[in-house]
């Protein structure tokens, strides 16, 4: 008797150690299916910017304007469409930084147009974004939980030519990482 009830544990032991690896491996394919995404989407939208020029021009129009927002206003609402057209819409915001560190556009933070990330703390999200240019870079989830009210950075370096343009930022609400 004691023989079967061992063999009845173990056989439910394994039982529920497979579903519970099996329901593991999903979450994961669903979450590594939602980082190829936005790695995706971040291409596209990269291409956009490259095609249309658009840290040049930001850049130029800012420089024109001594600074002000008189003319980023006449572009923001054009390059949103440009970027929603090529992504899945999932995005918070999204940043683009010139080579020299400016903030030349922002989606929803207007606050944030004309700061130089390099006169920043180190430790901010957008700087790290910034400075980790090699490639597709995401800012580690639990810093960005801690930091930035649940909010994870996925930022693209903009090459045309092999020359450094900017960085490009979309800003995921961790909640929909969940969705």
């Amino acid at each position: 008797m004691k023989t079967l009830s061992k063999y009845f544990l173990l056989l439910s032991l394994i039982v529920l150690l497979s579903c519970v690896e099996e329901n593991v491996r999903v979450e994961d394919d669903n979450f590594e299916s939602f980082l190829k995404r936005c790695e995706l989407d971040s291409i596209k939208a990269c291409n956009v910017i490259k095609k249309h020029r658009i840290i040049q021009h930001l850049t130029h129009l800012r420089t024109m304007d001594a600074g002000g927002q008189k003319y980023y206003l006449l572009e923001k609402q054009d390059i949103t469409e440009m970027i929603n057209s090529v992504t899945e819409g999932i995005y918070l915001n999204y940043i683009l930084i010139n080579k020299i560190g400016e903030i030349v556009y922002s989606k929803n933070d207007d606050d944030l147009f004309g700061l130089n990330i390099n006169k920043e703390n180190d430790s901010t999200l957008i700087k790290k974004c910034f400075s980790n240019r090699g490639g597709i870079y995401f800012e580690d989830i639990a810093n960005s939980a801690h930091l930035s009210k649940n909010i994870l950075f996925i930022s693209s370096p903009v090459y045309i030519e092999d020359d450094f343009h900017g960085v490009l930022i979309l800003q995921v609400d961790v909640k929909k990482i969940k969705d």
